[in-house]
């Protein structure tokens, strides 16, 4: 279940019926470049990401310019065959606003091509080179240690800055999922993941200060499960270095990194309030009813929101409130409530009232100076989701879907559900309140809940009948703020 929800790209929204018709139709519009930035923000297969790719050969091979889509030249390099990722690579750097360019070179040439100061991957001056190394390419050897695989990736690195001047982004090594003893292997010396753990560990200490770009690879595998990311029968048949059911998603944290050096990182997450930060709709349920106490496990969920969006100010992403409220009402929370870890002076701007919150967050972007592709927007209601996204397109939107009640101290038991009202807000006023089915009263949060999984830089979590849970982590590069 958990790897279904990468494979689908479950944060995003699923692409329209239409998709292929208007993936052909790019060819005849005046700005190609805003259509397939839209298309592209959807989640999509391999098949539709090279539709996408496809398009952009066709264009680029007539001339046409595509605005506002920031060109980039990618060299593609790696020990595998990476025929069916660059198409990919190509369509997801569309989501975070790259025309992309890939340099790729004939199967198992790498080396050579790195080396060499006349080669294809040196003449063509790329922006950046992406080395889609894996552990069967580098020298993890036990009397070497980790020591020659580190120094054959420095030399790479110094060959190419010196012969074409790009940056280079190195991927950590996801570590094979078989093991020798157990769980002593990371401990014994010269086992396959000592090597691994150790070349990694030392990969990032050497980029530190330097200009090339770390690829957490190794974290992207662990998050989804090495024995899924690794493919022994793939790599057998077609030397594919991953899983193939894991390219969109392998694809779309390369378009990030390309985004983030673009300067397309994010850099304001809008918060709603009701069911979002805490639970219950505080107009009607007032101070003492919403649910956020300590203690409760839907309240303590809703705290972990407010945990991460604060994590996320100390490193620098603004936050703001956009909220359809009663003004006094929802501050009286922010100012008043005991459990509330969230408070008025960590928000840059509040908003609540009973406007369209796309015209709320045209103004925010407007008090802040921030354009809005800088924008997140957090909302438990997928109807003010899909309104911003027709009307804010550049903004990025975090789709919910339940999921069970999960805290990182342990795995989850089922918990009874009290009974509780069901609140949908209204357009243009507070919510109507309908008994929830008594049927529900037994259920279990872990039977009528599942997980989402949102971009490495994201990762939040909705329960059923829109009550917001979450188990968080934002990361970003060493040296770089990763595009959300």
């Amino acid at each position: 279940m958990i790897g279904n929800l990468f494979e689908e790209l479950a944060w995003l929204p699923a692409a329209p019926a239409d998709f292929k018709e208007r993936a052909r139709a790019v060819d005849g519009l005046q700005a190609p470049g805003r259509e397939l930035r839209a298309l592209a923000t959807h989640a999509l297969g391999t098949w539709n990401l090279r539709r996408l790719a496809d398009a952009v050969g066709r264009l680029a091979a007539s001339g046409a310019t595509l605005v506002p889509l920031i060109p980039f030249k990618l060299g593609v390099l790696g020990n595998g065959t990476l025929d069916l990722i660059v198409p990919a690579l190509i369509g997801s750097a569309l989501r975070h606003g790259i025309a992309l360019q890939c340099v790729t070179v004939p199967y198992g040439l790498y080396a050579q091509q790195i080396l060499d100061p006349e080669s294809l991957i040196n003449r063509s001056k790329c922006d950046a080179v992406l080395l889609v190394l894996d552990a069967r390419a580098l020298p993890l050897q036990a009397e070497t240690y980790a020591l020659g695989a580190l120094e054959m990736v420095d030399r790479f690195r110094e060959a190419l800055r010196r012969n074409s001047g790009a940056t280079c982004i190195v991927q950590t090594l996801a570590a094979f999922p078989e093991s020798l003893f157990g769980s002593a292997d990371r401990r014994i010396t010269a086992t396959p993941r000592n090597l691994v753990d150790t070349f990694n560990r030392e990969l990032i200490a050497r980029l530190g200060g330097t200009s090339d770009i770390l690829f957490d690879v190794a974290a992207l595998a662990e998050t989804i499960g090495l024995a899924r990311w690794h493919c022994p029968a793939q790599w057998n048949l077609a030397k594919l270095p991953f899983a193939d059911a894991y390219i969109p998603l392998y694809a779309d944290h390369v378009g990030r990194l390309l985004g983030a050096m673009r300067g397309k990182s994010r850099r304001c997450l809008v918060l709603d309030l009701d069911n979002t930060l805490w639970g219950g709709v505080v107009g009607d349920d007032g101070l003492e009813g919403i649910e956020i106490a300590e203690g409760d496990a839907v309240g303590e969920a809703f705290r972990a929101v407010q945990r991460l969006a604060l994590d996320l100010r100390r490193r620098g992403i603004v936050l703001a409130v956009s909220s359809k409220n009663d003004d006094a009402i929802a501050r009286r929370v922010l100012r008043d409530h005991p459990e509330m870890l969230l408070r008025e002076n960590h928000l840059a701007v509040f908003q609540a009232n009973w406007n369209d919150k796309a015209t709320n967050i045209k103004a925010i972007s407007e008090e802040l100076s921030l354009g809005l592709d800088s924008f997140v927007f957090l909302d438990d209601n997928p109807a003010e989701r899909g309104i911003i996204r027709q009307m804010l397109p550049t903004s990025r939107f975090l789709n919910s879907r339940p999921i069970r009640l999960i805290t990182p101290a342990r795995w989850p038991q089922p918990v009874t559900l009290r009974a509780s009202r069901s609140r949908t807000k209204t357009a243009n006023g507070p919510s109507s309140m309908n008994a929830i089915p008594s049927a529900w009263h037994s259920r279990t949060a872990s039977a009528m809940s599942r997980p989402i999984i949102l971009p490495s830089t994201w990762r939040f979590t909705l329960r059923h009948s829109t009550k917001l849970v979450v188990r968080a982590s934002f990361s970003s590069s060493t040296s770089r703020t990763s595009s959300i």
